[in-house]
């Protein structure tokens, strides 16, 4: 009877839990947690879907490449945690859009870009000829002009600009 009610408790766990939806730079993963007699602690993500399958006292886990197989009689306890794992990604949120530079003596003026975006001016055969990085509050200046008399492209990382000088 243990041994069904077991059985009853893991299915309906892994039906129920869903794993998190992702943060800026964590996000929460849901791990089903077998410990054995031994105290051996083994753990499973349930986003990647482990599969428990039974052949007579045995229990088989398989889980992406980790495969656990022990005697039900091995397992002292079992249940679920959540922690928070990095994911290495960092979002940067605008307080604002960024808006349409101003081009006035010689210069091109960015305001409410993301820190540290870059802006870049190219010829138009391809060839970088100026750039800079916005600052700590969103503002860039490009000089224009040391530039010769020409067409050229102004890149920034959301938009671009022909400028002819």
């Amino acid at each position: 009877m243990k041994t069904k009610q077991f059985i009853t408790r893991m299915a309906l766990s892994c039906l129920l839990m869903l794993p998190c939806s992702m943060q800026a730079a964590t996000v929460d993963v849901q791990y089903l947690v077998l410990t054995q007699t031994d105290g051996t602690v083994h753990k499973f993500a349930l986003h990647e879907a482990p599969v428990i399958t039974f052949s007579g006292s045995s229990m088989i886990v398989t889980c992406g490449e980790q495969v656990l197989q022990t005697d039900m009689a091995g397992i002292s306890n079992s249940g679920y945690v959540t922690e928070q794992v990095s994911t290495g990604i960092d979002r940067t949120e605008l307080s604002e859009k960024p808006r349409n530079p101003v081009f006035a003596f010689g210069q091109a003026k960015f305001e409410g870009m993301a820190p540290g975006s870059r802006i870049a001016v190219y010829t138009l055969d391809g060839k970088m000829v100026a750039f800079t990085h916005a600052d700590a509050e969103g503002k860039a200046n490009v000089s224009l002009t040391a530039l010769q008399r020409g067409i050229y492209v102004l890149r920034t990382p959301t938009r671009n600009y022909k400028i002819s000088k």
